[in-house]
């Protein structure tokens, strides 16, 4: 069997942990298949904290078109996937997650209806279960509201100075981090 770079160069891709074409194994599934777990061992977890931002209209879950929600999990599973190493695996830490949305005038519909289809679109790459996240945080920040932040992080000010509609993503290893004195 290939190693993990050459499964790259094949078309098959490494996608939280293991080649995806290895026995019937389901992405980002446990497998006491050896050979997972040896390929397991080439990649790299994600450094955290983990930020990136998502251009465009977050689509609310509770919207009735499915075409429309698998179309927003894809951009924020792009985008994601855009800032993380090519050879990574999912974590299976408790994790803590900002979402920073900043619309281009009013938000219509309400904050926490944008939450689950972000999450979503992380999972299996990033994290394998969202019983793993342990703490969330959301806000929006509408045009002409006054807000400032103490040493942003090189991602958040590019979100802050970039194009709007955008949605800043943080997730963390440290569900606790904000709640230390």
């Amino acid at each position: 069997m290939a190693s993990p770079a050459d499964a790259m160069g094949t078309g098959i891709r490494c996608v939280a942990g293991w080649p995806t074409k290895l026995k019937d194994c389901k992405i980002g599934e446990k497998c006491s298949y050896t050979e997972h777990q040896t390929n397991r061992d080439n990649h790299v977890e994600p450094e955290f904290p983990f930020e990136f931002i998502i251009q465009g209209t977050p689509v609310s879950f509770q919207r009735s078109s499915t075409g429309a929600k698998q179309e927003w999990k894809e951009l924020v599973r792009s985008a994601s996937l855009a800032k993380l190493p090519e050879m990574h695996f999912a974590t299976d830490k408790p994790l803590a997650v900002t979402l920073y949305y900043y619309p281009q005038d009013r938000m219509t519909g309400d904050i926490d209806n944008i939450v689950k289809l972000i999450l979503d679109g992380m999972m299996p790459h990033l994290y394998r279960d969202d019983a793993q996240i342990e703490r969330v945080v959301v806000q929006k920040f509408e045009k002409g509201r006054i807000f400032s932040f103490t040493d942003p992080s090189e991602t958040l000010a590019e979100c802050l100075l970039g194009p709007k509609p955008a949605v800043y993503v943080r997730v963390s290893n440290d569900p606790f981090e904000e709640l230390q004195a």
